[in-house]
């Protein structure tokens, strides 16, 4: 039976076989909504502020199977792979 999950917890993506890669980006404030029809984008469209400032984002790649909303909207100041 397919189950929703939805976890802040970047770096088990890639071990329950959602993601293929994970990772956290450092400084950024912002997002880009890639599929603003999905639930999982929570009616947000385009490159909505996420934090108040700059926060570390983290971030899974996801498998084939997997449903994605939203990615990295500008380049990173720095970002490291799980």
């Amino acid at each position: 039976m397919a189950v929703p999950v939805l976890t802040w917890e970047a770096f088990v993506l890639d071990d329950l076989g959602m993601a293929q890669d994970v990772g956290e980006t450092w400084r950024t404030a912002r997002v880009g909504v890639t599929d603003p029809g999905t639930p999982f984008a929570a009616v947000l469209t385009g490159e909505p502020t996420v934090y108040k400032g700059l926060n570390p984002v983290r971030w899974g790649v996801p498998g084939a199977a997997c449903s994605s909303a939203m990615t990295g909207s500008t380049p990173a100041a720095s970002a490291r792979r799980g």
